[in-house]
């Protein structure tokens, strides 16, 4: 053993082989004295370079100004090294960190120079353990993470295992972190031969993507590509704490892993002896385990390693610090390095405890150039260090075991030269094969052939083929002798014949009688039928074509292998006698309604040329059939197929077995006892149930057209959708498993009645005419089948028939009223009630009318005068309020002395009911009669502001006056056709709009005081000039 150190701690944690023989390894030291020359504070990366022998070439260290540790390292495909680990140092050889622990790669030049250091991870701890090199130049490591941010992005449980892939420059492809619900991580990873990995890692989830959960941890196995894909995982282990430390690919293709175990149920029942066991498994390619070992005593032990041996078996290292027992050997001091060897087979062939007095622990190994083992890690012996822990290389002779010998030596040889073949052995470590003639060594190759020419006719030799490893251990060998012989071929065979019949050519020939004949080779279409010369002069060549002929030659050969000419060539026809295997036939489908089935014919002879088909014993096709499947329309019947294979010879196969098919063509009872249904758009039906077996089930129709898609299972069948009031027939029908439809039942007529009332219609009240006590009403339906509208007042309906119009009036007296309605449909449904409106009809004292004066009365007497039988509705002309002023004279108005005098009488009646006692008519025969009006100065004018527009008239019935009043207009109608009391035939009424919207002025003080003289346009009636004093007083009385 050999230790490094200094006053610090140190250890190897991490070795690989390296190209030149030597190897490189990799850990932390806290040294700048002994044999390290510097530390940057904490502990810093080491990585040291060692020969074949062990001796030292370089140790370097790099690092920061806390704690940096490198846990595996591999030599790069273009020189250099490859390590990983953490740190967490954030200054000097370290880049910019970026939590408590970044994970580390770091690269360096075959010398140990530093070339670049790259950190990963997040905010919190980040670890890299390993770290592998694939093809291409990317770099895969593995380790675990317990961040959730920066390079992470999700994380799964306490803290998961993580795998990082960085290109040639350490730049980032990916991160994945990977796990379940609590923790994993993963401790090694290496490459397998179909270039995928191999990792090991422990798991304590029952879910996620490495599933362990026996116990605390399991071991676990887990195969994953290049791109981070998972291609299986396997765990193991028991209901305690279980790790995997390392697993590597074995030369058979199975996988071995070492790690330590405290459980003992689950996978270690029966194993363990002590707190701690070391453990060994070994699975198949697909993590099937295969077998599991463990070792150790009542103390702790655990393997950190594993290797393969050349002789197949493994070598797993580790620690421990049981008391030696039957397993364990003595141990140096309180713990020991401990190396056992194992058999393919997990057997124990031998154990070895390296160590001092103090602590010794043996981190990783690798198998030297020699054949020995070299081993890691760490010892606390005060044998080997000068204080604190050190790092030690220990080294322990191997087997030196020969490889196996080679297999299937042969060879060909003639008068003067020797070719020798064999099988190499697959033994991991098989480096080349020695070549020995007659004791010397004549050559060394790695293939697996040897050629030698210049020999001696007739002579005799004997060869050695020995095996030999890459350290040097050699086989004793495999023997062969050959004796050279004469060049002289024998005579060529004659009087060949060849017989050819299903399949087979018969072959023979005259017997050939030289002393040193050995057999005959037999050719067919130039092609060596035999490996070895027969004996005898016949010969049998099967599994030949029939129908083909092929071209026989046979030539003989000496004990020297000396080969004659062929013989003349045979043409052989071969004949075909044999039928083939019969077929296998099914029903593939059946299509019941349609009565086609469809058989599928299976051959099971490659030579088969067409098949036919029976029916019932008679065949069905005119020419063979050459299709797999058959597709025939059948009628009613019971039908029995069967079918034959015909090969192109049309030999024919024994008959098929049969398959048998009824096709049914009497249809189910017809549906009775049938009810139905039909109320608000939905029509209901049942009829009793058909208890025939075959029975599918059944098709409703409505007026002859079927409403279901499939078959109705049940005996009730709903159709919605139809109209109400309206009459349907109804009719069913019964379907069964043949598609066999029975005749329609007898049709039901059946009424769909509307039972639902509609919604209640909204009421609206636009206004209330005092004059005629009439309140108008708008009734709204809130349905589309409202076919009219009840109006109730006070909780009474109003209408004897039903309102059809949304605008509607009803009289009311002044009082308190409840209104209300209700929408009716056309099947009488009636709606509930509309929200119930109450309305007040106020009892209003009627304003007394303004007056206005005429400006042209002569306007008057010619409407007067050019009447006929009704009022023409022509516009008066404008008329403007006279200004009430007691200093101003009163203006008369003249009315022609040609005027009736019922004229004048009609005048003087209206100013007389008008109250108007200052104003007079005069009698003035030369100028007519004169009218005085007095029009009081302080008389207030009234406008109304707030106008709404008047409902349109028919064209005709109404012309507009416009009068200025003010500066407010106001519009006055004259309605025609209306009767006249003096002579019961017309009468005319003249409204403000004001008066029509519901909103009359007040009227003041000044009003009762004061009158307005207003002359408006006159119809007269035809039939009586008596109607015009009346005329005139309805038109005077017009209120603003």
């Amino acid at each position: 053993m050999k230790s490094y150190a200094g006053t610090g701690n140190e250890s190897f944690m991490t070795t690989a082989n390296t190209p030149d023989g030597g190897y490189i390894t990799g850990g932390y030291t806290s040294s700048s004295d002994g044999d390290f020359t510097k530390n940057e504070g904490g502990s810093d990366f080491l990585i040291a370079k060692f020969d074949g022998q062990g001796n030292k070439e370089w140790i370097k260290s790099y690092g920061g100004s806390k704690s940096d540790y490198f846990y595996g390292i591999r030599p790069t495909v273009g020189g250099g090294y490859i390590a990983a680990g953490f740190s967490s140092s954030n200054d000097k050889d370290i880049p910019g960190n970026k939590g408590y622990e970044d994970m580390i790669l770091a690269k360096f030049d075959s010398n140990g120079n530093k070339q670049w250091i790259k950190n990963y991870g997040g905010t919190a701890s980040d670890f890299l353990y390993d770290v592998v090199e694939i093809p291409g130049g990317d770099y895969i490591a593995v380790g675990l993470t317990a961040s959730s941010n920066g390079d992470i992005t999700a994380l799964k449980g306490s803290y998961d295992a993580v795998m990082v892939r960085v290109d040639k420059n350490g730049n980032k492809i990916w991160v994945k972190n990977i796990g379940g619900s609590k923790q994993e991580d993963f401790n090694t990873v290496n490459l397998t031969k179909d270039g995928n990995l191999i990792l090991s890692a422990e798991s304590s989830s029952i879910n996620g993507d490495l599933i362990g959960g026996r116990g605390y941890a399991d071991m676990v196995i887990a195969k994953y590509d290049f791109n981070g894909n998972q291609l299986w995982h396997k765990s193991f282990g028991g209901s305690k704490n279980d790790y995997l430390s390392s697993v590597i690919e074995t030369s058979d293709g199975s996988f071995v892993g070492v790690g330590y175990s405290e459980s003992t149920n689950g996978d270690m029942t029966g194993l363990n002896k002590g707190v701690i066991d070391a453990t060994i498994i070994k699975v198949d390619s697909n993590g099937k385990k295969l077998w599991m070992k463990s070792f150790g005593g009542t103390g702790s032990d655990a393997f950190y390693s594993i290797l393969e041996s050349p002789d197949g078996g493994y070598v797993a290292s580790g620690f421990t610090n049981s008391p030696s027992n039957s397993e364990v050997p003595e141990i140096n001091g309180v713990s020991d390095g401990i190396v056992v060897k194992y058999d393919p087979y997990g057997n124990i062939m031998w154990k070895k405890a390296v160590g001092g007095i103090g602590g010794d622990n043996i981190m990783d190994g690798v198998l030297t150039n020699t054949g020995d083992y070299l081993f890691t890690g760490t010892t606390y012996g005060q044998d080997y260090s000068l204080m604190g822990a050190d790092a030690a290389v220990y080294r322990i002779e191997g087997d030196h075991t020969p490889p196996s010998e080679i297999s299937n030596l042969g060879e060909v040889h003639n008068y003067n030269s020797v070719t020798l073949n064999w099988f190499n052995p697959t033994d991991k470590y098989f480096d080349h094969v020695n070549v020995y003639r007659d004791g010397v060594l004549v050559h060394s190759v790695t293939s697996n052939f040897f050629y030698e020419i210049g020999l001696n006719d007739g002579a005799d030799y004997d060869y050695r083929i020995s095996t030999v490893d890459k350290f040097g251990n050699e086989s004793l060998g495999t023997m062969l002798h050959i004796k050279t012989v004469d060049i002289t071929p024998p005579a060529v065979p004659a009087d060949s014949e060849a017989v050819g019949k299903d399949g087979v050519i018969h072959i023979s020939w005259a017997a050939n009688t030289e002393p040193d004949f050995l057999g005959y080779n037999v050719y067919v279409n130039g092609i060596k039928q035999n490996s070895i010369p027969t004996q005898n002069n016949q010969y049998q060549v099967t599994g030949l074509d029939s129908g083909k002929t092929y071209q026989i030659s046979i030539t003989a050969v000496d004990t020297a292998n000396n080969e004659s000419p062929s013989s003349d060539v045979i043409n052989a026809y071969v004949f075909d006698t044999i039928a083939p295997n019969r077929p296998a036939l099914r029903v593939l489908s059946y299509n019941a309604p349609e009565r086609k089935v469809t058989l599928e014919i299976e051959n099971r002879d490659p030579d088969v040329y067409g098949t036919n088909l029976y029916i019932n014993g008679n065949v069905y096709n005119s020419s063979l059939i050459q299709e797999q499947t058959v597709t025939l329309d059948l009628l009613p019947g019971v039908y029995r197929f069967s079918a034959t294979s015909l090969d192109q010879f049309f030999n024919e196969s024994e008959i098929s077995q049969p398959t048998e098919l009824v096709v049914d063509g009497t249809p189910p009872e017809i549906p009775t006892n049938i009810r139905a249904n039909g109320e608000n758009r939905t029509i209901k039906i049942n009829w009793d149930s058909n208890i025939e077996a075959d029975l599918e089930g059944y098709n409703v129709y409505l007026n002859g057209v079927k409403q279901n898609s499939s078959p109705v299972k049940g005996n009730y069948y709903e159709i919605s959708g139809v109209a109400d009031g309206k009459t349907y027939q109804v009719s069913v029908s019964s379907i069964d498993t043949s598609a066999n439809e029975s005749a329609q039942s007898n049709l039901i007529d059946v009424l769909v009645k509307d039972t639902i009332a509609p919604n209640p219609p909204s009421v609206a009240i636009p206004n209330y005419n005092p004059e005629t006590q009439q309140l108008n009403i708008k009734l709204m339906a809130n349905d589309m089948d409202t076919k009219g509208f009840n109006l109730y007042v006070n909780d009474t309906k109003s209408n004897v028939v039903l309102i059809r119009e949304q605008d509607s009036s009803i009289n009311l007296a002044p009082g308190i009223y409840r209104i209300a309605a209700t929408a009716v449909d056309e099947f009488g449904n009636e709606s509930i009630s509309s929200p119930v409106i109450t309305y007040t009809v106020e009892n209003k004292k009627t304003d007394t009318p303004q007056l206005y004066a005429p400006k042209y009365v002569d306007n008057i007497i010619e409407s007067i005068k050019n009447r006929e039988n009704q009022i023409t509705g022509k516009a008066l002309d404008i008329i403007n309020p006279v200004q009430a002023n007691p200093n101003e004279p009163k203006e008369d108005l003249t009315i022609p002395a040609e005027s009736p005098k019922k004229i004048r009488y009609a005048i003087e009646e209206q100013l007389k009911s008008s109250g108007d006692n200052n104003s007079a008519v005069k009698e003035e025969p030369s100028s007519g009669t004169k009218v005085s009006i007095n029009t009081p100065k302080n008389l207030e004018t009234k406008t109304t502001n707030n106008r709404r527009p008047l409902p349109s008239a028919e064209k005709g019935d109404l012309d507009t006056i416009n009068s200025n009043v003010g500066a407010s207009p106001s519009s006055i109608y004259v309605k025609k056709n209306i009767t006249d009391p003096l002579n019961d035939e017309s009468k005319i009424s003249i409204n403000n709009k004001k008066e029509r919207e519901g909103s009359p002025t007040p009227e003041t003080e000044s009003h009762k005081n004061s009158k307005w003289i207003l002359w408006s346009s006159i119809g007269i009636s035809v039939l009586s000039l008596g109607a015009i004093s009346f005329l005139l007083t309805k038109i005077l009385k017009i209120k603003l």
